[in-house]
């Protein structure tokens, strides 16, 4: 009997324990971009994805506890080029239609400082998922954090650009994502 109440003791400590998780965030999506950049025939080529969310839940003294999903929609990728606009949807490129949806889990966090950080987690892309290491930095005033971050992804381990497009001699390989989130602290 002792030993069974002691159980239910520890089973009730390890819940509370995971209530006081880290806390949650709800992204700003006026005050957020995700951007990118890429060489095309030996200029920079920016482009944005309009259309995302982040569920974050995230407490830097609290890493262990934290995790966030980012949700990117394919089909809001611009560049500012209609005839580019038009071809990254298809096949070749993004396959928006198969693969609507970008999607990264990073559920690992690393403190490097008190203002520098590294996610760790899944970034799914087309039908590929390839584990990526994001480096950011985090400032809080009050209850709301803003996030930067900037990693570089080889189009090809994603499936990006095929057929005569998975060569680098008119458009880049290397392609820089850059990454600005504001968000509040949920209460």
């Amino acid at each position: 009997m002792i030993r069974k109440s002691l159980l239910i003791a520890m089973l009730l400590l390890a819940s509370l324990d995971r209530s006081s998780a880290a806390p949650g965030w709800t992204l700003e999506p006026a005050a957020s971009k995700l951007t990118f950049e890429v060489t095309q025939a030996g200029g920079e080529v920016k482009g944005e994805f309009r259309r995302f969310d982040a569920d974050i839940v995230f407490d830097r003294n609290d890493l262990p506890a934290s995790k966030v999903r980012v949700v990117v929609d394919i089909l809001s990728v611009t560049t500012g080029a209609a005839d580019r606009d038009q071809e990254l949807p298809k096949p070749d490129w993004f396959d928006a239609a198969r693969f609507p949806k970008a999607v990264f889990d990073a559920d690992r966090f690393e403190a490097v400082d008190d203002r520098h950080f590294v996610a760790k987690g899944t970034l799914a892309l087309r039908d590929l998922k390839q584990v990526i290491s994001l480096p950011f930095t985090l400032d809080l005033q009050d209850d709301t954090a803003v996030m930067d971050g900037r990693l570089e992804l080889d189009r090809n381990a994603f499936g990006v650009g095929q057929g005569a497009w998975a060569a680098s001699d008119i458009v880049g390989r290397k392609v820089a994502v850059i990454i600005h989130l504001q968000a509040r602290r949920k209460t």
